[in-house]
């Protein structure tokens, strides 16, 4: 057995063991969360390419060699479910999304069995074939670009974007490489070729692992409830039902991400600031004093805390921005660039408007 083969196989044995241990975690620690079951079937069909492009002669239409080729062929549908649901928390995917996925199957079968039967490649179905796998990665990539930046944890917004942008990038360049092949009429990449793809996914794997073993296990994904909430009070049903209705339509909704709850946000420490300032009036300076009557010294937090509502979530000059330009669709105040976020503004370029 030559190096190159040795180096193949150990890269094939420690992507699969590396891949192996990734799924078992994320089965034991988040298997309730969308984000993690969607991983965990990437995994698999990562696991079925690794070992479905070695060098190993499986009969044409034996029923090994048919469940690795689907799972191969699933890796770009699982890439693109499992973007959306950890850049939009996604728990529900409608039948189209789940269509979409089934038709790649689909027509990634027919081009493998058409090529079985004939023995050469039937370009259009296989041209359809590689456009569906590349066009759901890039679909996932635009997804990640266009969730970047939210997320509040710094370690997991980094992590993710990162760990995204590696695969979809390895996966179409995967796909280019078996196209040209194709082209020049060759049946399978050479070995070199094929050990390089293969030590290249194995030191990917060992990179991600890597990082998702160094990120705290409860900052991995959101916090999006998968199992109905514990009811608040046993003999309070009308609180229960109230309750389990609001948790459902934060969960299935992301309401939390609505541009209008900036209204909502405003209507609070604008009653907060109301509130403050009648008890102040009312109390006087039993307000500051713990003189131990009820219901005066204990007011002194809200009074005390009503400012910082005003800051915290963003200051009411944030939220009155976002109502008037995303809600009401109001053109942005005057400035140096009226039409382009502050975070893209260069350092040292802005100047005052004339």
């Amino acid at each position: 057995m030559s190096s190159l083969a040795i180096f193949d196989v150990m890269a094939r044995g420690g992507a699969l063991s590396l891949m192996a241990l990734l799924a078992i975690i994320l089965v034991r620690d988040h298997r309730h969360i969308r984000a993690a079951q969607m991983a965990v079937l990437l995994l698999i069909g990562v696991s079925c390419f690794v070992i479905a492009e070695g060098t190993f002669d499986f009969a044409a239409f034996s029923p090994l060699r048919m469940a690795l080729v689907l799972g191969e062929s699933s890796i770009s549908g699982f890439f693109w479910l499992f973007v959306r649901s950890w850049f939009n928390d996604e728990t529900r995917f409608g039948w189209r999304s789940w269509g979409l996925v089934v038709f790649t199957l689909i027509i990634s079968m027919i081009n493998i069995l058409s090529f079985n039967m004939t023995g050469s490649v039937n370009w259009p179905v296989d041209a359809l074939m590689r456009a569906l796998w590349v066009g759901l990665v890039i679909a996932g990539l635009m997804v990640a670009w266009r969730g970047r930046e939210n997320d509040l944890v710094e370690a997991r917004r980094r992590l993710r974007t990162t760990f995204v942008w590696a695969v979809g990038v390895a996966m179409i360049a995967v796909n280019v490489i078996y196209f040209y092949a194709n082209v020049i009429n060759q049946q399978r990449t050479t070995a070199f070729v094929t050990a390089a793809i293969i030590i290249g996914a194995a030191l990917l794997t060992l990179f991600l692992a890597t990082a998702l073993l160094g990120i705290r296990r409860a900052d991995l994904f959101a916090a999006v409830k998968a199992t109905a909430p514990t009811p608040l009070e046993a003999d309070d049903p009308a609180a229960n039902a109230l309750a389990q209705r609001i948790d459902l339509h934060m969960t299935q909704h992301c309401a939390w991400r609505d541009e209008t709850m900036s209204i909502a946000k405003l209507a609070g420490t604008m009653n907060s600031t109301r509130l403050g300032a009648f008890i102040s009036k009312v109390l006087g300076p039993k307000l500051i004093a713990d003189s131990g009557e009820w219901g005066t010294y204990q007011w002194n937090q809200l009074v005390l805390g009503a400012p910082g509502g005003r800051i915290a979530g963003g200051s009411d000059e944030v939220m009155r921005n976002i109502v008037g330009e995303r809600v009401l669709g109001l053109p942005k105040d005057a400035g140096i660039d009226s039409k382009s976020p502050f975070r893209d503004l260069k350092v040292g370029t802005q100047k005052s408007p004339a």
